[in-house]
């Protein structure tokens, strides 16, 4: 029995008992059933350690008499509150998952471009990590999520969700690590099914293989019904999101020398210092915001899906055009809400937008490419 089994029947336990709130981490394995404690036991692992392993989906904590406690998460405890996703991040154990999961070396990123099928991926602004390798995290947290991360006979193995150049899925493979005060797994390749080698190796261990991350149930999820403007809280938007609106509109709007600022907390209190400035830049974001949505009901291709890995959600982003028609400067992320209306969240670079939007699909768009 592999550690997601036990994971898996961790959850039932709070699931099927509608446990909510903290249990004692041994009540939870005198709960397990008694298959699963005796593969602890045979294969000495430790139940804390798996726990901890699966920061996404449980969170430990101690009681008042310092003994181990855990819960189950759910998006209220999981995730920083709030209705910006760009305040709502992924928590470094979440980010973070594969790198703990496995040792990549650096010739990995290497080897997967030589397979997969060609398309530009470009670089994120100021990130230390190409958006390639940021995909393979942030698909790993996710089909983690789904415990579609397959563990057999001292193998892992998961689905990128990229093809090579016959659109064949290429799967990323690891073996046990030999060392045992690093990682459990060591990279071991990128491969696509019945391939020699790793290829056959993942033919021979897992049936079936692991699926790709699923990030819709119903296809009208992907669309936006521009019927009405979202509701937005701009003056919030654009306060905490300056630092990401160009350049030149800035200069425009502040007629200030942008440059002799020192950092975003400066251009913060240049705006809360002025509100018919900040009217005035509400405005044409909102005018912005109005021709996206002309365009939207014009091509309905317009609005494109995105994954948002924090909130584990998909959202939609739309272009605005704040300096001229011609060229789309930010994108506005919007969530649709469960009886329908749309709430727009945060404003993201195109660099950002285009590597989340990424996660779910290259992007078939007249505005949000990479060069």
């Amino acid at each position: 029995m592999d550690k997601n089994a036990i994971v898996l029947e961790v959850e039932k336990i709070f699931k099927e008992k509608g446990t909510e709130g903290f249990l004692g981490l041994n009540r939870v394995g005198l709960l397990l059933p008694d298959s699963v404690k005796k593969a602890i036991k045979e294969q000495k692992l430790k139940l804390k350690s798996i726990i901890e392993e699966n920061s996404d989906l449980f969170e430990i904590s101690n009681d008042k008499d310092n003994l181990p406690v855990i819960q189950l998460r759910s998006p209220r405890n999981s995730f920083v509150q709030g209705n910006d996703c760009s305040i709502v991040k992924p928590s470094e154990a979440q980010t973070e998952q594969l790198l703990s999961f496995a040792y990549i070396p650096s010739d990995a990123e290497e080897k997967l471009k030589c397979l997969i099928l060609k398309e530009s991926w470009g670089n994120l602004e100021g990130a230390k990590e190409s958006s390639l390798m940021k995909y393979i995290r942030y698909t790993f947290l996710k089909v983690k999520r789904e415990n579609q991360v397959l563990q057999r006979n001292g193998y892992a193995c998961f689905n990128t969700g990229l093809v090579d150049k016959l659109y064949r899925s290429i799967y990323m493979v690891f073996t046990k690590n030999r060392n045992p005060d690093k990682q459990p797994y060591y990279f071991l390749d990128f491969c696509v099914e019945g391939a020699k080698g790793t290829g056959k190796k993942i033919v021979e261990l897992f049936n079936p293989l692991p699926q790709a991350a699923h990030y819709f149930d119903n296809p009208s999820d992907l669309l936006y019904y521009p019927v009405d403007e979202p509701s937005v809280d701009w003056e919030h938007i654009v306060v905490d999101n300056v630092d990401r609106l160009p350049k030149e509109f800035l200069l425009e709007e502040l007629n200030i020398n942008v440059d002799e600022l020192q950092d975003k907390e400066e251009l913060r209190k240049v705006l809360e210092s002025d509100h018919k400035i900040l009217r005035r830049m509400t405005s044409r974001l909102k005018e912005a915001l109005d021709i996206a949505l002309k365009r939207t009901r014009w091509n309905y291709k317009t609005a494109i899906p995105m994954y948002y890995p924090a909130k584990d959600k998909l959202t939609l982003l739309l272009p605005l055009s704040l300096i001229s028609e011609e060229k789309v400067d930010v994108a506005l992320v919007v969530e649709r809400m469960p009886n329908g209306n749309f709430l727009g969240h945060t404003i993201l670079s195109l660099s950002d937008a285009y590597s989340n939007a990424r996660l779910i699909a290259r992007p078939d768009s007249d505005w949000l490419f990479i060069e």
